[in-house]
């Protein structure tokens, strides 16, 4: 899902395909109509604010293309600012502050569930809650399969 989209904003930014999925993952759960708490939209939960600061169309960050477009070039830019440590970029990227992780709970619970979604896409993997109930039939059905071979 979206995959396309991801592979091209992560070529036109140089971002790790991984980031940007471990971002869509815990900003949105894969939500394109996802709305935040302070108006953020889309999948990566771009705010307003951050919309006017790059001059983006914000009424056009529903839209997955222009949304991804935009979370990955904000990416870019943080990695421009604080390299390849992802747990200073995503705390940056959530709250506007990099080291906000080390003093703020909340942000310290969100740093940490995109870490740990970073660690399953960069497995090549997702987890079984992100799977769904399709996913999730599939395995018992293999397992079903394999015990009765």
């Amino acid at each position: 899902m979206f995959e396309d989209l991801i592979q091209a904003s992560a070529s036109k930014w140089a971002v790790p395909v991984p980031w940007i999925q471990a971002v869509i993952q815990t900003e949105s759960n894969w939500n394109p109509d996802a709305t935040g708490s302070v108006g953020e939209r889309g999948l990566m939960q771009i705010s307003p604010g951050t919309a006017t600061l790059y001059g983006w169309d914000f009424s056009q960050m529903y839209a997955p293309g222009p949304n991804i477009d935009a979370g990955t070039q904000l990416l870019h830019d943080l990695i421009e600012t604080y390299g390849l440590d992802f747990q200073e970029v995503y705390s940056a990227y959530n709250s506007g502050n990099a080291d906000a992780w080390k003093t703020d709970p909340q942000v310290a619970a969100n740093v940490q569930r995109a870490m740990d979604n970073l660690a399953q896409f960069e497995a090549g993997g997702t987890s079984l809650a992100s799977m769904g109930i399709l996913g999730l039939g599939l395995i018992v059905g293999l397992a079903w399969l394999w015990l009765h071979r």
